[in-house]
């Protein structure tokens, strides 16, 4: 499997694009917002020739769903989220002006199952409420990367002072992830790429 990173929008969110040899291709947290970022993402898109197939939220916060509308749009595709992070998809419009942003009203999104399956990849939807009540992560364990959302970051943990937050919900979480082998690479919603054991040993949230 082959990843590229995208830094997209105002809150500098981390968009994932994963495909492999098959040319099938997955977005995970599309935050594109303007139409210089979409222009990217589309030229990325056609200069590797692949297939877009679905749409993957880690959760349903405005900064990582903003971008669904225009590729579920673009490539006829169906965005995926936990159903307790629907309420935030449905609402993005609202919560992004909240931030002087705006947002296009974003397709209905569907059911995430246990498990993403594209070309001849599989990912382990992982459940890690926390930050958001529907809060997933993304778990290629053959390739040994982990795509965590706002759940864990390189040096740091998710926010649970939203509403739905839950700061103990997402110690568990968090207590799950770290038993993930320490060589495992995690990218994150927002920032730079680590791994697991460089978190278990030197994140201060994990001490």
């Amino acid at each position: 499997m082959q990843v590229k990173t995208f830094v997209f929008n105002e809150i500098r969110e981390n968009t994932y694009v994963l495909w492999d040899d098959s040319h099938e291709c997955i977005f995970v947290d599309a935050g594109c917002h303007s139409v210089r970022e979409q222009e990217r993402l589309a030229a990325f898109i056609d200069q590797q020739k692949l297939k877009p197939v679905g749409v993957y939220s880690t959760h349903g916060h405005f900064d990582h769903v903003m971008g669904s509308a225009f590729v579920c749009r673009r490539y006829n595709i169906k965005n995926y989220a936990h159903p307790d992070d629907f309420g935030h998809i449905e609402h993005a419009v609202e919560h992004a002006r909240h931030f002087g942003c705006e947002v296009e009203t974003l397709p209905a999104p569907h059911i995430i199952g246990s498990e993403i399956k594209f070309g001849n990849t599989v990912l382990q939807v992982l459940l890690t409420p926390g930050h958001s009540r529907g809060s997933v992560s993304f778990y290629a364990a053959g390739d040994g990367i982990l795509f965590s959302g706002d759940t864990l970051f390189a040096g740091s943990v998710g926010r649970t002072d939203f509403e739905d937050s839950d700061y103990n919900k997402l110690v568990d979480s968090l207590r799950m992830l770290m038993t993930l082998p320490n060589e495992t690479q995690v990218l994150a919603g927002h920032g730079y790429a680590t791994d697991i054991g460089s978190e278990r040993t030197t994140n201060p949230f994990l001490q």
